[in-house]
Order: structure tokens, then sequence, then C-alpha cells
């Protein structure tokens, strides 16, 4: 096995293109969209556990 890339061009490995930058732009925002929302989630259950917990 080689330490060429997948599209065995040969070229160096670990080059980004912008192309490649913008799709982990664009998955950095999602995956940070998602851990947004499972704070939230988090929050929400935490705090009605709480006033479960109180009553």
């Amino acid at each position: 096995m080689t330490s060429e890339n997948a599209g065995g061009s040969g070229s160096i490995p670990n080059v980004e293109t912008i192309d490649d930058k913008k799709r982990i732009a664009q998955l950095e925002h999602e995956i940070f969209t998602v851990c947004k929302q499972l704070d939230e989630k988090k929050r929400k259950i935490e705090r009605s556990s709480a006033t479960e917990c109180a009553s």
C-alpha cells in the first residue's frame, strides 16, 4: 500500500483544493449546528427533569 491519495494521481497528500476547503468548512458548520442543537436538547431535558424532581 502506498501513501498516494485515493485518486492515485501521485499528487502530494494533504494538499487541499479550494473545493475541499469549502466542503470542509460546510461540514464543520453542519457539525457545529448539530452540536449546538444537542446542547439545547440536553439543557431542556435537564430543566424538565429538575422540575419533575422538585415537584
